[in-house]
């Protein structure tokens, strides 16, 4: 019987890892979204096709941000879950609350 090589997907990265690309990625979002704060927040153009708007909107922006890897994707989904409950409990304060809860990341990682 001949030997088959075969290559192994994994789908488990390691907790040293998961952390930096957590950290990438909600400084991403958060960089994306610091311009829309409060009332002298600035303009941020959305392209969706052929089209384009502008919007000051932090949960509207975040709305738009995809990635091309699936595990960055994934952990936008959870910081997208901060906005929605945000936006549920309060009614507003999503851009606030994605800046703050990086900011807590941030402070936590450096006591490790």
């Amino acid at each position: 019987m001949e030997k088959k090589d075969f290559r192994v997907n994994w789908n488990v990265i390691e907790g040293d890892e998961f952390e930096a690309r957590l950290s990438k990625i909600f400084r991403c979002v958060a960089d994306a979204i610091t311009c829309t704060l409060g009332p002298y927040g600035r303009d941020t153009l959305i392209e969706e096709g052929t089209e384009m708007h502008s919007t000051k909107d932090g949960l509207q922006v975040i709305k738009s941000i995809q990635f091309d890897n699936t595990m960055a994707n994934n952990i936008l989904k959870i910081i997208k879950t901060i906005c929605y409950n945000m936006m549920l409990k309060v009614g507003d304060g999503t851009s606030s609350s994605i800046v703050g809860a990086d900011k807590l990341y941030q402070m936590i990682s450096e006591d490790k």
